[in-house]
């Protein structure tokens, strides 16, 4: 039986990076650091990430075709490859590089009714060969040994060949697709408004993707609704987590259903907004503790009464900062479609006791000095000082030890 074949190198690329400019050294460094904390979290023993001209090299101790992964959930990366290591200046490369795309290919199991294909990109234009001629040497060299045909399309396996600047070949037999977007961290600090649905958890997900840290604010409206919904919060944080790295996702959980009651009771119409309203402040209440840059939440316009353009403009007059809403132009099925694949969906469809302040007839149209006039009978300061105070925070991913801290 053959020695199995160590890749011990993966080859990260990046797309939007490139964008950068002089910009570009930052948002390399973010995304090895948060490659580093990915490798760390999943127990992937490494050595060192280097960066080099257009890429992103880790160095394993052990073989990582099935390690490397926990990179597909790495924000800012577009796609990576466990890969084997040769020097672009040996002598007699181009016959090492033929021997090993062949036995890469006897590793994936190539005779001659399969078909392949080989894939160079020379980068080092100093390499004596270029990529036609190093295609063709090795697509020849395979053939004659095993028998298969080349195909150009959709062919059974393959070989990449990338050829960098700093006199190193990488070798692989798969391009395993990434996220894309930029490097967690790279921009602000977002406090995240998180309900437990389909939607809320999408919104967070997509500032992620853009590079944002963001802070998970789960606002507590008993009487009504139960711990049936911090619970389901909880499990979304847990999952969410899965996809941030360079730092521990927060989890604010603030009691705030009290002053709904005394509100209800002077028009019903308004409670959503209000409830909107109340929401935006309590979230400018945490964004000022965690020094962030702007609140966000999950409104997809005109989806519900809340949710009307009228509204929301009435809703953000509440907030001291920025409102984003990354799912405005999204219709419910590509939430939902999204939710999937981000694995929040079967969390958010869990059954929980839906909130019971819902009114018959909700406003779709409010009025904004009916609003402040009702309003001007709470004191608001007080209000959220006093439930703020009293704030519980979780940190995810979950460690071994309590990570719950009382504030």
């Amino acid at each position: 039986m053959e020695t199995p074949i160590i890749r011990n190198r993966i080859v990260v690329r990046y797309n939007e990076i490139f964008l950068k400019g002089q910009n570009r050294a930052f948002f390399e460094k973010a995304l090895c650091h948060n490659i580093k904390m990915c490798l760390k979290r999943h127990s992937v023993p490494y050595e060192k990430v280097n960066r080099y001209h257009g890429k992103i090299i880790v160095f394993t101790k052990e073989d990582a075709t099935e390690s490397c992964k926990c990179l597909s959930k790495v924000f800012g990366i577009a796609s990576f490859s466990p890969a084997i290591e040769l020097n672009s200046h040996e002598q007699g490369i181009l016959e090492k590089l033929k021997e090993n795309a062949y036995s890469l290919l006897l590793e994936k199991g190539i005779d001659s009714a399969k078909t392949f294909r080989i894939v160079a990109k020379r980068s080092d234009k100093r390499f004596p060969y270029n990529s036609t001629k190093i295609n063709e040497e090795i697509g020849a060299y395979i053939q004659e040994k095993t028998g298969a045909k080349v195909r150009m399309e959709k062919p059974d396996l393959y070989v990449g060949i990338e050829i960098i600047m700093e006199g190193l070949i990488h070798m692989f037999t798969e391009k395993i697709n990434g996220l894309n977007g930029l490097p967690t961290g790279t921009e602000g600090r977002i406090v995240c408004l998180i309900s437990g649905g389909i939607d809320s958890p999408e919104a967070a997900w997509l500032l992620m993707k853009r590079g944002c840290k963001i802070v998970l604010l789960f606002l507590d409206q008993s009487p009504y609704s139960d711990e049936t919904n911090i619970a389901r919060v909880k499990h979304i944080a847990e999952k969410l987590s899965e996809f941030y790295y360079g730092d521990m996702l927060k989890l604010y959980v603030v009691k705030s259903g009290e002053n709904l009651s005394e509100f209800r009771k002077r028009d019903d119409r308004y409670t959503c907004v209000f409830c909107k309203r109340n929401m935006l402040r309590f979230a400018s209440e945490i964004a000022n503790l965690e020094h962030a840059d702007a609140i966000a939440d999950g409104s997809s316009l005109a989806q519900v009464a809340s949710q009307t353009l009228s509204n929301m403009a009435v809703e953000n007059e509440a907030a001291d900062y920025v409102v984003l809403r990354p799912l405005v132009g999204m219709d419910k099925n590509e939430i939902i479609e999204l939710s999937k694949k981000i694995g929040t969906y079967d969390i958010s469809i869990s059954k929980v006791l839906s909130c019971t302040a819902l009114p018959k007839h909700p406003a779709t149209k409010s009025s904004i000095e009916k609003l402040k006039e009702i309003e001007s009978e709470f004191d608001f300061s007080r209000i959220i000082a006093e439930a703020v105070s009293k704030r519980e925070l979780f940190l995810y991913p979950e460690k071994d030890e309590n990570s719950k801290e009382a504030q």
